[in-house]
């Protein structure tokens, strides 16, 4: 028997570009898209209208994550190296940012945690967003946001014979429970195979990590 589909909501007449993401909330309350045009725009499912639209000056909006199980705070990658956070606040919503990367795209965007792990080309950097600060956003309120501290750079993977006129290229970012670990994240490489980093409970700021965690 076929799958019967019902149609629940048209969203339209928002974006100007190709969507290139899209993100439900931990309980479905809200759906973020984010678009080529540089826009991020947060949906109520309940009632299929937007609520909010976050522009960032035509820098493509490459992909979007919710920090589970929060149904109010989310992460965004874009083509300008950056990390933007998104918190909302009732009829409010708070953006903030990071350069995770220097000039290039944000490519792959994993969370654990409180722990966010961002990766482009050859570079994979860990980031922590706990604690709060205090700053003036929209509507001129004073709102929480989270601070960003950088934990660790994750070297990269020594070369063989096979390779080692290869680059260095990440394919794919993921956090995953091992038998000896509960916080293990795994990071692909076009060339030069995976690696599995176990990382310690307690983080120096700015370590140096190669596979399983050596420093």
């Amino acid at each position: 028997m076929p799958l019967q589909y019902k149609l629940y909501h048209h969203l339209k007449e928002e974006h100007e570009d190709t969507i290139t993401s899209l993100a439900f909330s931990a309980h479905g309350t809200y759906l973020a898209t984010g678009s080529l045009d540089g826009k991020l725009t947060l949906w109520s499912m309940l009632s299929g209208r937007k609520i909010h639209v976050i522009i960032t000056r035509n820098n493509a909006i490459l992909s979007i994550i919710w920090i589970m199980p929060s149904e109010n705070h989310l992460l965004c990658r874009l083509a300008n190296g950056l990390v933007i956070s998104i918190h909302i606040h009732d009829c409010q919503v708070s953006v903030t940012g990071f350069a995770a990367h220097s000039g290039s795209p944000v490519e792959y965007l994993a969370t654990a945690d409180h722990v966010v792990v961002t990766g482009a080309h050859s570079e994979v950097f860990l980031w922590s967003h706990e604690g709060t600060g205090r700053a003036f956003l929209y509507f001129l309120s004073m709102l929480d946001y989270a601070k960003w501290t950088q934990l660790a750079q994750i070297l990269p993977p020594p070369s063989i014979s096979v390779n080692h006129e290869s680059k260095v290229v990440i394919t794919s970012l993921a956090w995953a429970h091992m038998k000896y670990s509960e916080r293990t994240l795994l990071v692909a490489y076009l060339h030069h195979g995976i690696l599995y980093v176990s990382f310690p409970l307690e983080w120096e700021a700015t370590d140096c990590l190669s596979a399983f965690g050596m420093r």
